[in-house]
C-alpha cells in the first residue's frame, strides 16, 4: 500500500523526506520546501524541481520587472540603484532560513517606513528586514545611495511582490529574485559600485 503524505494525510507520498521522517506529496514538497523543511542539501528532490521553479519563476520576473521599470529606459544610475536593491534584498533571503514572499513584502514596507519623513516604528523589525536593512543603512550613510532613490527603489520592489506572489507557491517571487539576480553582469569592486546598466533588453538577452 502506498505510504500517505505525513503533511496533508491526502495524497500519495512519493517524495521521501528525511528531515521529516516520512514521504511527502508533490504539492507539500513544492509549498515547504527550504519554507517549513530544512532540506538537505544532497536532497535528490531539491535541486533539479528548485532548478525548475526559478527558471520559471525568472521568466515571470522579467516580464513584471520590464512592465514595473519601463520608465526607467535611459536612466542608467537609478536602473543601477534597483539592481543594487534587488541584490541586498536577494543576499538577506539567501541569509534566512524560510524566507517567504510574505517576509519579503514585510521586510521591503518595513524599510520604506524607516526612510519615511516620519519615522513610525509600530513593532520590532522582522528578522528579513533587519538583514535587508542593515546593508542599506551603510549605503544611505556613505552617500552611495540617496533617501529618495531607496524609496523609489523599494516602491519598486513592492510592486514585483505584489505582481509575482502566487496562492501555493510561498516563494514565487523570491525565487525569480535569486535567478534573475544571479544571471546579472558582477557587480564590480568596492568601493563604489559604478557601471552596472540593466536595461530590459538586457534581461531579454541574458541566458
Amino acid at each position: 500500500m502506498a505510504e500517505t503524505c505525513v503533511r496533508c494525510g491526502k495524497r500519495r507520498g512519493s517524495r521521501r523526506c528525511r528531515p521529516l521522517g516520512g514521504s511527502l506529496c508533490a504539492r507539500c514538497c513544492g509549498m515547504e520546501r527550504l519554507v517549513k523543511v530544512a532540506c538537505p542539501t544532497d536532497c535528490p528532490h531539491l535541486g533539479s524541481n528548485e532548478e525548475f521553479q526559478r527558471a520559471k519563476q525568472r521568466d515571470r520576473y522579467r516580464e513584471a520587472w520590464g512592465r514595473v521599470n519601463q520608465d526607467l529606459r535611459g536612466r542608467g544610475e537609478d536602473l543601477e540603484r534597483l539592481v543594487e536593491l534587488e541584490r541586498l534584498l536577494k543576499e538577506a533571503a539567501d541569509r534566512l532560513q524560510g524566507a517567504t514572499d510574505v517576509a519579503a513584502a514585510g521586510a521591503i514596507a518595513e524599510v520604506s517606513s524607516r526612510l519615511s519623513p516620519i519615522e513610525l516604528v509600530t513593532r520590532a523589525p522582522s528578522p528579513l528586514g533587519r538583514l535587508f536593512w542593515e546593508p542599506l543603512r551603510v549605503l544611505l550613510e556613505e552617500g552611495r545611495l540617496s533617501r529618495d532613490q531607496a524609496r523609489d527603489g523599494l516602491a519598486r520592489l513592492g510592486r514585483l511582490v505584489d505582481l509575482l506572489q502566487e496562492s501555493g507557491a510561498p516563494r514565487a517571487f523570491l525565487q525569480g529574485l535569486f535567478a534573475h539576480v544571479e544571471r546579472l553582469p558582477a557587480a564590480k569592486a568596492e568601493p563604489r559600485r559604478t557601471g552596472l546598466i540593466v536595461t530590459p533588453s538586457d534581461l531579454r538577452r541574458a541566458p
